[in-house]
């Protein structure tokens, strides 16, 4: 009995721990964390460029140059397209399954998950997951792209 206790503990042991991660999955999970670091940029170059803005209105202001003051309300009003789709990029971010969780747990925000977006993706391809990654990375590349055009 005590042989039977044993085997079966090593059964249950050995298929719990031993699945390697397809190569297409670590893949998706290097991508994500790729765009991941991209965020970091957009987040410090929305905030220079947004006191950027901001500053240069107010100088061309007190200076009574409306025309140029005016192009700055202009660009103003693009980088808030662009800061709302920032803000729709980090909504709709998804992470790879099963991979650790990789968002930043400090500060003030609540932590939760959208498990339904969780079951989807559970559910796909590794070549779909990897797909939506490059896809994730494309637009977060975009709009850094789209801050620095506005510099």
């Amino acid at each position: 009995m005590k042989y039977i206790v044993i085997t079966f503990l090593a059964f249950i042991l050995a298929s719990c721990g031993g699945h390697e991660r397809s190569e297409t999955l670590k893949k998706a999970e290097a991508i994500h964390l790729e765009a991941l670091e991209i965020s970091k940029g957009v987040d410090k170059k929305l905030a220079d460029v947004t006191s950027e803005l901001q500053d240069a209105s107010g100088y061309l202001i007190a200076q009574g140059d409306t025309l140029a003051a005016e192009e700055v309300d202009l660009k103003m009003q693009q980088l808030h397209t662009v800061a709302d789709a920032y803000q729709t990029w980090k909504d709709n971010l998804a992470e790879v399954p099963g991979m650790a969780c990789t968002h930043d747990h400090d500060g003030d925000h609540e932590h939760t998950h959208d498990h339904a977006k969780e079951a989807l993706l559970n559910g796909l391809s590794d070549d779909d997951n990897l797909k939506i990654q490059e896809e994730q990375k494309v637009a977060i590349e975009t709009i850094l792209a789209q801050l620095k055009d506005l510099e």
